[in-house]
């Protein structure tokens, strides 16, 4: 079956329900007494694993992706109106493009079909259905616990992604809000919110994506933007332009790429929609501006950060106050790498999850033996998915020498 023909399948069907049986490579081992040896296990099938085991697969290493629902899933439970921000050309996976169908900015269902195309074209050996629940090291060798029985292995990929681990910020009289509050994480469509006093906390990507969407049916709208900040850049209309762009930023002395950015970019304080202070190089950019138009527009009220609710108002750190019924979270995320918790509670007394990426060396941590964290950093000078060919071959070459 062609790429193109997998994809279309894959955007009729949806994603598949928790109790999916694997759609690629060897079923899923259900002893529940003895563990099955696996020399290389990577946990996650996102477009990370994935990539991953594209170019463990080349080198002829034995492996195994467990995923609980099937590749990409976590792209076909994003928001409805989810579409790339970078370039079809530049967000393909290593040596295999993007259906030339596909919009220039695919959307989040072609992206999961694609990555569903992926697996299937390369044969990767995938287990679907099985979720790692905990997993102990007993200083030579993994052990993991699923649900679909005890494996074992050699080295441990942990390639999770994020999104299982959004983060919820606990704010003074969050629990007596007489309104509701959810995290972005469980958004879909901007429907649901019609008629309704919006709050969106978080001016990223997705917070300003939301408040754009729900403004257009919602009584009111808001846009906490929060302290620091928001950059935001135009969509890259070339894919030369775009990686001009991301390799001078990366050449240059980090100082001297923040205030090139600072001199380039307009500042919308005037708006509420301030630069960051701090060095434009690390912050990450918001692509497009209709926050900038929706403010313009007023149909977009945009606030300092959200420091505490009152009955049925949410007050800000300005001081000043205004009545939603629903605030939505766009409060970002952290690696989703609970099921190591306990295997490295002594190690790491404090949720160790915070370190990644910014204490990695060649994917690892140095206090956890036989373990690789790949996927977790996000470059501020390019989308995530532009150097992920480039990333993944470096991890390959650090798990082959380790084998």
């Amino acid at each position: 079956m062609t790429l193109e023909a997998i994809t279309s399948q894959t955007l009729k069907q949806g994603v598949h329900p928790p109790e999916v049986v694997p759609q690629t490579g060897t079923q899923p081992n259900t002893a529940t007494t003895d563990a099955t040896t696996i020399p290389i296990i990577i946990v996650g099938a996102g477009p990370a694993g994935l990539a991953l085991g594209y170019q463990l697969k080349r080198r002829g290493l034995p492996f195994v992706i467990f995923d609980q629902y099937g590749p990409g899933a976590t792209w076909a439970r994003h928001y409805e109106h989810l579409s790339l921000h970078s370039l079809k050309p530049l967000s393909k996976l290593p040596g295999l493009p993007m259906p030339a169908h596909y919009p220039d900015f695919p959307t989040g269902a072609q992206v999961h079909a694609y990555l569903a195309g992926y697996a299937a074209h390369f044969d990767l050996p995938i287990q679907t259905g099985v979720e790692v629940v905990s997993a102990h090291h007993d200083g030579a060798r993994w052990h993991l616990e699923t649900t679909q029985g005890v494996f074992q292995s050699h080295l441990l990929i942990a390639a999770t992604g994020i999104w299982n681990g959004p983060v919820l910020p606990k704010l003074p009289g969050q629990d007596t809000f007489n309104g509701t509050i959810l995290h972005s994480h469980d958004y879909k469509r901007p429907q649901d919110f019609a008629g309704k006093r919006v709050l969106v906390v978080g001016a990223g990507n997705s917070g300003t994506e939301i408040a754009c969407a729900v403004a257009k049916v919602a009584e009111a709208t808001g846009l906490a933007v929060g302290k620091r900040g928001i950059l935001m850049v135009k969509y890259p209309k070339t894919v030369l332009g775009s990686r001009l762009t991301s390799r001078v930023l990366r050449g240059l002395p980090d100082h001297i790429s923040g205030l090139l950015l600072r001199y380039v970019h307009h500042d919308f304080a005037d708006l509420g929609l301030p630069l960051p202070q701090h060095n434009l190089r690390y912050a990450y950019p918001v692509v497009g501006f209709d926050i900038v138009d929706a403010v313009k527009r007023g149909t977009i009220t945009t606030h300092t950060s959200l420091a505490q609710f009152e009955g049925n108002e949410v007050v800000f750190t300005d001081g000043g106050r205004a009545r939603y019924d629903t605030v939505i979270m766009a409060t970002g995320y952290r690696p989703a790498l609970g099921f190591l918790e306990d295997a490295l509670k002594d190690v790491y007394p404090e949720p160790f999850s915070t370190l990644i990426p910014s204490s990695l060396h060649n994917y690892q941590l140095t206090k956890v033996p036989n373990t690789l964290f790949f996927g977790y950093d996000y470059p501020e000078s390019e989308a995530w998915l532009h150097r992920l060919p480039e990333k993944s071959g470096q991890a390959a070459k650090v798990i082959s020498d380790l084998c």
